[in-house]
């Protein structure tokens, strides 16, 4: 399943998580989807300020069994690169009019070292659940935001368009 979201920020500044409700993935007698996505936000960015804004938001998965057994799904989350073209390098485009940008990332972790990016094993987030016969099990992944400070840009709303994949 893909979930296209728009990761916004604005002053005050918006990041939107995904809140998908499309078809499931299906692995042989489970099926699993993103079910909710939280909207946080950066607040007010503020281009004196020696701090990064920082945020979170959550996806949550939702595995169903269909069939007996107990079968551990490993799941997979990628978040694209957006405007940026680059996972390393995304930017939040201004909204406006201006050709300002706002360079922020999306991380793994809450130290925000770990770039959240597109390939599994390398910088995708994974785990693994066990779904038993008939039952739902249900995983939640964080993504961790992060504007750098001292980036002077006009006032306004700033988007970004990101793609956030599911896959078992």
């Amino acid at each position: 399943m893909n979930c296209a979201t728009a990761w916004s920020a604005a002053r005050p500044l918006l990041l939107a998580a995904c809140a998908a409700f499309a078809a499931p993935l299906a692995t042989a007698a489970v099926s699993c989807g993103i079910v909710s996505g939280t909207s946080t936000n950066f607040g007010a960015y503020d281009i004196t300020s020696t701090a990064p804004a920082d945020t979170v938001a959550t996806l949550q998965v939702r595995c169903d069994s269909v069939e007996p057994g107990n079968p551990n799904i490993t799941l997979t989350v990628t978040v694209g690169a957006g405007n940026g073209g680059s996972v390393n390098n995304r930017r939040l485009r201004h909204t406006g009019g201006s050709a300002d940008v706002l360079n922020y990332g999306l991380f793994r972790d809450g130290s925000r070292s770990a770039v959240w990016g597109v390939t599994p094993g390398i910088d995708a987030m994974t785990q693994t659940v066990k779904v038993q016969n008939n039952r739902t099990a249900q995983a939640l992944f964080t993504i961790y935001g992060r504007i750098p400070p001292l980036q002077d840009v006009t006032p306004g709303d700033y988007a970004d368009l990101v793609q956030v994949t599911l896959s078992p």
